[in-house]
This record gives C-alpha cells, structure tokens and sequence, in this order.
C-alpha cells in the first residue's frame, strides 16, 4: 500500500543541480532550468548541444546513491528499526516520494547497502575455492578486509542480526555464503570444534567494537591474528 503522503511525485524524481549540490524540484523537462542542462545531453539549450552533460539516467542514479549514504548514516546513528523513510528523505532535503520512486521499504535499501558486501563476499570464496596452498590464510584475510569496511561504513549487522534474522530472503543467502565457507576451510564434514570455531570466526562484531577506536592497519592486522588462532582447531 502506498502512504498517504507519496503522491503523484513518483513519476518525477528531484535531481541534482551540479552548481549547489542540493536536490532541485524543478522539472527535467524545461530546458531553460539549470537542472535540464545538467540532466538532458545533447538538449537543445541556449542555441547548442551539451555532449558531455550527464544524462537523466546518471543524474537518478546519483540520487539514488544518496539516497543510499543517508541511509546508512542514519542506521548507524539510530538503528535500523529506528529510521524511517521519512526521517531520510527529511535528512537529504527532498519529499518523502523522492525517496519512494527509488527504495519503497527500507528493506530494499538494506538489501541495496548489503549487496556489495554479498558480492564481495561471493567473489572471494570463488577465488579461494580455486587455490589450495594457503587457503586459509587467503581466505581470513579478505574476509577482515571486508568486515572492517563493512564495520566502518555501515551499521554494524551480520546474519545472526535480529534485524537480518527478520527477513528471511537476506538471511537465506547469507546463511549459503556462510555454509560454503565453512566447507572451503574444514571440508565436507566439519568437526564440532571447527564449527564452533568458524561460528566465532563469522562473528568479529564485538571484537571491531571493543577496539573500534583503531586505524584500519591495525585493526585488521589483531583481527587477522586472532581469526588465524580460532581457525587452527
């Protein structure tokens, strides 16, 4: 169901104005606005072409990037339960419509903020899964890489989150990436102990937490060391 509030805006999303960097309300189809020169190439304006202006398309796709930044401030400052469209299309200045025609649950801006992640995650168990010699050590590394960036930009979640545990579609692939995981390190038939090991290893949250106060490099390197030690069960 629609809220009350989204209304005919859907069809006409605000934009950027390259000039303020602020969202306009102005309409894309009136050339004699500075949004149409930013957003229309190859649009008549002034008497000549704009070639290298970007085009409508890329100007949505900027806006919905913001879309994606401010929520990812906001669930970090206030939770994910806690923000609301409202509050982020209040906190970038535009309608709450604006933000509709883009995300129309914040589930779908969850799904959007974790896909990067799901891909990088996807993609370093396919390269581990084609190399045998240090296969552990390849594998903890790039999987710290990703949490501490993952922990820095984006409200602190993994798949035993309330939040994730909610919504089973995320969950679900999650829970598979994860799985496969654990058969790349301790093969077919994990012991108990290296299943309660991997568990931990899954989990860096409360250690990225405790020492969230240091740079990267240092991080990664004590969370480096530790998920080493867990694994070598």
């Amino acid at each position: 169901m629609v809220d009350a509030d989204v209304g005919g805006d859907l069809a006409q999303p605000e934009t950027f104005e390259a000039d303020s960097g602020h969202l306009s309300e102005r309409g894309l189809d009136d050339v004699s606005s500075p949004v149409a020169h930013h957003t229309l190439p190859n649009q008549l304006v002034g008497g000549g072409y704009h070639p290298l202006m970007p085009t409508r398309a890329e100007q949505a796709e900027k806006t919905r990037q913001l879309v994606l930044r401010t929520a990812r401030e906001l669930f970090v400052q206030h939770g994910f339960d806690a923000t609301s469209l409202q509050m982020i299309a209040d906190t970038m200045g535009v309608t709450k419509a604006n933000v509709y025609y883009y995300y129309r649950t914040k589930i779908e801006i969850l799904e959007a903020l974790l896909a990067d992640s799901v891909t990088a995650l996807t993609t370093l168990l396919d390269q581990a899964e084609a190399i045998t010699a240090k296969r552990t050590e390849f594998i903890v590394a790039g999987f710290v890489a990703q949490a501490v960036a993952a922990h820095r930009d984006l409200a602190p979640m993994n798949r035993a989150d309330p939040i994730i545990r909610r919504h089973p579609g995320i969950s679900q692939q999650l829970d598979d990436l994860a799985e496969r995981g654990l058969r790349l390190l301790f093969g077919e038939n994990p012991t108990l102990d290296q299943q309660a090991a991997y568990a931990q290893f899954s989990d860096l949250g409360p250690a990225m937490r405790r020492l969230t106060h240091l740079p990267n490099d240092e991080l990664r390197a004590i969370l480096t060391r530790l998920c080493l030690r867990v694994l070598s069960v």
